[in-house]
C-alpha cells in the first residue's frame, strides 16, 4: 500500500514540476518575444478576502488590482499589484505593457516586480511530493 501511495504522490509531484516548467517557459517567452506598448488604466479595486482559520481566527487579506486595456484591439486585463503601485497610479494613467501579439492574455505591466512570477511554489510542492513518495517507497522495504 505504501508503494502505491508513494507512486501516486510522485505522479502529483511530476505534475507540479510540469507546471513550474510551463510557467518558466511562458515567462521567458514573454521577456524575449514580448512587445512593449502603452496601456490605459480604466479601473482599480481593493477587494478584501476574509478567511477563517480555526487556529488563528479571522484572517483578512487585501488584494490591490488594476484593470487596463492595451493594443489596437483594446484588449482588457487585470492584475494584482503592490499597494505602493496601486496608490501611485490613477484611472486614466498610461502604463507600459509587455505582451505577446499572438497571445495578448500573456502580458505584464512593465516595471512592476514579480508581476508574472515563475511559479516557484510549484517547484517546492514538486520537490516535497517526490521526497515524501521516496520516503514512502523506501520505508516499505
Amino acid at each position: 500500500m505504501r508503494i502505491f501511495l508513494g507512486v501516486i504522490i510522485a505522479l502529483i509531484g511530476i505534475l507540479f514540476l510540469g507546471s513550474f516548467i510551463r510557467g518558466f517557459r511562458e515567462s521567458r517567452r514573454l521577456y524575449r518575444e514580448g512587445i512593449i506598448t502603452t496601456g490605459i488604466i480604466f479601473n482599480k479595486d481593493r477587494p478584501v478576502i476574509i478567511d477563517w482559520n480555526r487556529n488563528i481566527g479571522k484572517i483578512q487579506r487585501k488584494y490591490y488590482r488594476v484593470y487596463y486595456k492595451f493594443d489596437e484591439n483594446g484588449y482588457k486585463d487585470r492584475h494584482e499589484v503592490s499597494e505602493e503601485f496601486w496608490d501611485k497610479v490613477k484611472i486614466g494613467d498610461s502604463i507600459e505593457i509587455r505582451y505577446l501579439p499572438d497571445e495578448p492574455d500573456m502580458n505584464m505591466i512593465v516595471g512592476v516586480p514579480h508581476h508574472i512570477p515563475i511559479p516557484f511554489s510549484s517547484l517546492f510542492y514538486s520537490a516535497l511530493c517526490i521526497a515524501v513518495s521516496w520516503l514512502l517507497i523506501v520505508s516499505s522495504y
